[in-house]
């Protein structure tokens, strides 16, 4: 069976389809055709499949487009947040801004991406050293008797 190669061409003008890429994929579908007949034309069966690729890649390009423009959007949101923290960050007045939120906020602010993890962690390292040193005076005070190993409580020992 002979494949009509302009007929083929004629409906993809605007596409550049070589005779070859029309004459494997005609052989493909001609030795189906050979097992099962099909119920049109085997041009009318190669049209239909060069409809299906293009319009394929149509959608992929529209695809990228749109995943492109969607990490566009999610890196504005991301300076949506960060805006007023970036601005103080750049003055160097974040750190001493975030020396005056909780704990729970920190890590919020962390966990939106809104400050770096780093400068949560420095801050919470520093809190937690001067928690620990302050209770460490607080215990050095309290243990006036000197003896550290039974403690503050020494009337419970003895």
């Amino acid at each position: 069976m002979k494949i009509n190669l302009d007929r083929i061409k004629n409906h993809f003008v605007n596409h550049r389809l070589t005779n070859d890429e029309i004459i494997k994929l005609g052989s493909q579908y001609e030795r189906i055709n050979k097992i099962l007949s099909f119920k049109r034309p085997i041009e009318d069966v190669i049209i239909e499949h060069f409809k299906c690729v293009l319009n394929n890649q149509t959608i992929r390009e529209q695809i990228s487009k749109l995943q492109m423009e969607m990490r566009e959007n999610d890196n504005k949101l991301m300076l949506i947040k960060r805006e007023k923290f970036d601005d103080l960050r750049q003055k160097g007045k974040l750190k001493y801004f975030l020396e005056n939120v909780n704990n729970d906020d920190l890590d919020f602010l962390n966990h939106i991406q809104s400050v770096q993890s780093e400068e949560v962690s420095e801050i919470k390292l520093r809190r937690f050293k001067n928690k620990r040193d302050e209770h460490n005076r607080n215990y050095n005070v309290l243990n006036l008797d000197g003896n550290v190993s039974m403690g503050s409580n020494s009337e419970i020992w003895r």
